[in-house]
């Protein structure tokens, strides 16, 4: 599967419709290939005001995101240590813990406004 097939959901990313997400597409053998996936500071710092349901709406950005469990979705990441992956999923909802990537020390807090 190529990410111009219809079927395939990094077609959003591949177009850059997805806010929070930096990617890298490579053309390898004549075919889109998505090499990198990234997050950017929308993914905290950007939310929807519900206007059409429950996280469906016009985009807040610079609001903070306190839906989103951050650490989980940092959590999926194949290049971290299982200890690692545990102190990531103890955030919670709406938490950051802004230097635990600088010098290991956990302490999450609450997402502010960008």
């Amino acid at each position: 599967m190529t990410l111009d097939d219809a079927c395939s959901s990094a077609v959003p990313v591949h177009r850059d419709a997805v806010v929070n997400i930096q990617r890298t597409v490579l053309v390898i053998n004549g075919d889109d290939v998505l090499t990198r996936v990234g997050i950017t500071c929308a993914l905290c710092h950007s939310t929807v005001d519900n206007s059409s349901a429950p996280g469906i709406g016009r985009r807040l950005d610079g609001w903070p995101n306190r839906d989103l469990d951050a650490g989980a979705v940092i959590a999926l990441s194949p290049a971290l240590s299982a200890t690692m992956k545990a102190v990531y999923k103890s955030w919670g909802k709406g938490r950051y813990a802004p230097r635990f990537n600088l010098d290991a020390k956990n302490g999450p807090q609450v997402v502010p406004p960008a």
